[in-house]
């Protein structure tokens, strides 16, 4: 009766948890339920916060609770653009690859990951192809724009004439980027023809003149 009572436990256990394998229980070419598959690679996606972990899902477990603190190596991901992961299972299931602050994820950057068939479970299954995931981490954005000055200054080109203008603006906006240090000034070639009266030569402007002798006034 005990032994009958045991193989009806057995057999309970086997239901109940399809996912995991008996002891000397192995995949089949017809029903695939033990082989080892990724549900997920986290982060993922784009515009994802810089932190200092990714995790590898398993749909079951790989090692007994007894290894998982044990420090993995020759662990099969290659990482795009390159982190120095230090391997760690979270749980029976889950592989993370676990970076010191100084080598965390960078801003702005894309990151593809690559595992390929070679982590084993006890009973010797792995994943049957490549998984390959990517994602960005947060790239720059405007919160808020305040106009200052106009970086130009007065005139930008003979009046009414776009190209030219248009022309001096490229100019202006690509110095605005390349220049190496605040107040760089960049002389520009452009000659369109007229002189630009200044405010003294105008009509409407101050003349100014010699004061007088006995009055100390200027006359206009």
């Amino acid at each position: 009766m005990k032994s009958i009572a045991l193989v009806l436990v057995l057999v309970a256990l086997h239901n109940v948890y399809p996912s995991y394998a008996m002891p000397g229980e192995h995949p089949t070419t017809e029903d695939d339920r033990w082989a080892l598959k990724v549900l997920r690679v986290t982060p993922q996606g784009r515009d994802v916060p810089t932190g200092r972990q990714i995790v590898f899902q398993f749909n079951r477990a790989v090692v007994s609770i007894g290894k998982m603190d044990h420090e993995q190596e020759n662990i099969p991901v290659s990482i795009r653009t390159a982190l120095g992961c230090k391997w760690r299972w979270l749980n029976t299931s889950a592989l993370a690859c676990q970076l010191r602050e100084s080598g965390a994820m960078k801003r702005a950057t894309t990151y593809n990951v690559v595992m390929t068939p070679g982590v084993r479970t006890e009973d010797g299954a792995t994943i049957g192809a490549a998984v390959e995931r990517s994602y960005t981490t947060t790239r720059p954005r405007i919160t808020y724009s305040r106009f200052v000055n106009f970086l130009m200054g007065n005139p930008i080109g003979r009046p009414h004439d776009v190209e030219i203008q248009r022309e001096i603006l490229m100019h202006a906006l690509n110095h605005a980027v390349a220049a190496t240090e605040a107040g760089e000034m960049l002389d520009l070639t452009y000659d369109w023809g007229e002189r630009v009266m200044t405010i003294l030569e105008m009509e409407s402007g101050y003349s100014a003149t010699a004061p007088d002798p006995k009055t100390g006034k200027q006359t206009t």
